[in-house]
C-alpha cells in the first residue's frame, strides 16, 4: 500500500475536521458507516486450526481519509493505471437510486434492532449493503487480502446465490492487472452441502437442532467444534474423508480403498482454498467444513474460510453485564429465516442419496460413482429452474443481473467495507465518481430514505 503508515499511526484523530462534506470525527473513530456493520477496527479471520475465530485489529480507510491531501489520495490509485481529477469526483447521494418494485426479493430485507424487532431498509441501502459484502468477498479471493485463491468452495444451499452475485460483479471489484487492466482470473468453484447438526450426529453426538445434547447426568449441554473434533477420533471413518477427496479427482472414483484414494495425487494439491458461507451464527459449520477439507486435502497449500454477510450481532446481557446470547440481526434475503422447511429459492435442492444412486445406476461412470459415495455432501441439483415452486431462483438471478446493470449505470452506490485497504477503497470510490471524503455523507443520506411499507405478493417473505 502506498499510504504513509507512519503518518497514519501518528495522526491525532481528535484534530480531524468535521466540516460539511467530510466524514464526522465520530464516524471515523467508530469505523461504522451506515450500511457497514463490520465491528470496530476488526475483521473476522479464521485461525490456522479452524478451531476458533480471532478478532484481529485492522485500521479503517475511513480513519485515514482526512489525514491525506487530495494529491496523496489520487497518488494512491495511480498504480492501477487509472488517473482521476479529484475536483470532478462530485457525485451526490441523490444521483443514486432505483425503483424498489424491480427488486421484490431484495426489497424484503429486514434487520433486527436491539429489541429483536425487524426493521425494514430502503432498497437503495439494501443494494449498497450487498455490493459492499460482494466487494469484500472478492477481495478475499483476488490476492488483495492474502494469497490469491485457486479454488473456492461455496456451502450449499444458502451460499450458492453468493456465487451468483460474486461471479456477476467480479469484473467490477476484482483486482486489475496493472499492465492489461483486466481483472485477475476468477478462482475455480465447487459446492458442498455440509451442515453442523448432521455431521455432529455422524460422529455420534446426538445433538438437537440447537446443538444441545444430554450429558450422562441428564443435563443439557451445548456442543461445539471442539467436541466434534474429539468425537472424530473414534467415530468418523476415513471413508468419509476419502469420499470428499475423490469428488475432486477428474478420473472419478476407481477404487473402494480409502487409503489408495488418499495416496493418489489430487488436483487440489498446492492450491489455496477458500470456503464461503452466506452467514455465520456460531461458526461451527464453517469450522467443521474447514476441518473436513483439510483432512481430505492435506496437500493443499492453505484452507481458509470467510462469511459473506454480516448484518451485525444482537447481544443479550444479564444483570451482571455478561453476554448470555448473541444472535445475528439478519441473514441474506434468500435465506428462509422464518421457514426452514422452505427448500427453494437457491437454485438447488436438499441432500438426496437416492438421486445420486439412481444417477450412477443409469450411467455407471467413475465420476458418478464418486458422487454416489459422497452423497452426504452433495445437494440434489435442480435441473429445470423454470419448474421451481415459487420461481424464486430465477427471480433472484434476474435481480442480480439488474443490480449489475444499475451499478454500471451509476444508480447504486457501493461503499467499501471499513477494513478495505485505503488505496483500493479510494479507487473503488473514484470509479463511482465519489470523493472519498464525501462517502460517509452519501451513505448517511441513502440510509435515511424511507423504506417501503409493503411486500411483493408474488415473492413474499418466508
Amino acid at each position: 500500500m502506498l499510504m504513509d503508515k507512519e503518518k497514519m499511526e501518528n495522526k491525532n484523530y481528535s484534530e480531524m475536521p468535521t466540516t460539511s462534506g467530510n466524514l464526522s470525527r465520530m464516524a471515523l473513530l467508530a469505523d461504522e458507516m451506515p450500511g457497514d456493520n463490520s465491528e470496530v477496527d476488526s475483521v473476522n479471520n479464521t485461525t490456522e486450526t479452524g478451531a476458533e475465530t480471532d478478532k484481529i485489529a485492522t485500521p479503517s480507510w475511513k480513519q485515514y481519509v482526512n489525514t491525506f491531501s487530495d494529491q496523496e489520495i489520487i497518488d494512491g490509485v495511480k498504480p492501477n493505471g487509472e488517473e482521476f481529477d479529484i475536483s470532478k469526483l462530485d457525485k451526490k447521494a441523490e444521483e443514486f437510486g432505483v425503483n424498489s418494485d424491480d427488486y421484490p426479493i431484495f426489497n424484503r430485507q429486514t434487520v433486527e434492532d436491539d429489541d429483536g424487532k425487524p426493521v425494514r431498509w430502503n432498497i437503495d441501502r439494501i443494494l449498497s449493503e450487498y455490493l459492499t459484502f460482494t466487494a469484500a468477498t472478492i477481495e478475499q479471493m483476488d490476492g488483495t487480502d492474502g494469497p490469491k485463491i485457486d479454488h473456492v468452495i461455496y456451502l450449499d444451499k444458502s451460499a450458492r446465490p453468493v456465487s451468483w452475485i460474486v461471479n456477476k460483479m467480479w469484473g467490477d471489484f476484482a483486482k486489475k492487472d496493472a499492465d492489461t487492466g483486466e481483472p485477475t482470473k476468477r478462482p475455480e468453484e465447487s459446492f458442498l452441502n455440509i451442515d453442523r447438526v448432521p455431521w455432529m450426529r455422524r460422529v455420534g453426538l446426538n445433538v438437537n437442532k440447537d446443538m444441545y445434547m444430554e450429558d450422562p447426568s441428564g443435563a443439557k449441554v451445548k456442543v461445539g467444534f471442539n467436541e466434534f473434533v474429539r468425537a472424530t477420533k473414534k467415530d468418523l471413518p476415513i471413508e468419509d474423508i476419502a469420499a470428499i477427496r475423490a469428488l475432486y479427482d477428474p478420473d472419478g472414483r476407481t477404487t473402494d480403498d480409502p487409503t489408495e484414494i488418499m495416496m493418489k495425487p489430487s488436483p487440489m494439491a498446492g492450491k489455496n482454498i477458500l470456503i464461503i458461507d452466506e452467514v455465520a451464527d456460531t461458526g461451527t459449520t464453517q469450522e467443521i467444513t474447514k476441518w473436513l477439507v483439510e483432512q481430505a486435502f492435506p496437500d493443499a497449500k492453505s484452507v481458509k474460510s470467510y462469511v459473506f454477510a454480516n448484518f451485525g450481532t444482537r447481544r443479550s446481557i444479564n444483570e451482571r453485564g455478561q453476554v448470555t446470547e448473541a444472535q445475528m440481526r439478519s441473514a441474506p434475503v434468500w435465506y428462509p429465516a422464518n421457514n426452514h422447511d422452505w427448500e427453494y429459492g437457491r437454485g438447488v435442492l436438499d441432500l438426496n442419496p437416492g438421486y445420486w444412486k439412481n444417477k450412477y445406476e443409469n450411467d455407471p461412470t467413475p465420476q458418478n460413482y464418486a458422487k454416489m459415495k459422497a452423497d452426504m455432501v452433495l445437494s440434489e441439483p435442480m435441473e429445470d429452474l423454470s419448474a421451481e415452486p415459487g420461481g424464486e431462483s430465477l427471480e433472484l438471478m434476474r435481480e442480480i443481473d439488474l443490480l449489475k446493470d444499475a451499478f454500471d449505470a451509476g444508480k447504486v452506490f457501493a461503499p467499501p467495507k471499513g477494513t478495505m485497504d485505503p488505496d483500493k477503497a479510494f479507487l473503488m470510490l473514484a470509479r463511482q465518481g465519489v470523493n472519498p471524503r464525501n462517502a460517509g455523507k452519501i451513505m448517511e443520506e441513502i440510509s435515511a430514505r424511507k423504506a417501503d411499507n409493503y411486500y411483493s405478493k408474488e415473492f413474499p417473505p418466508h
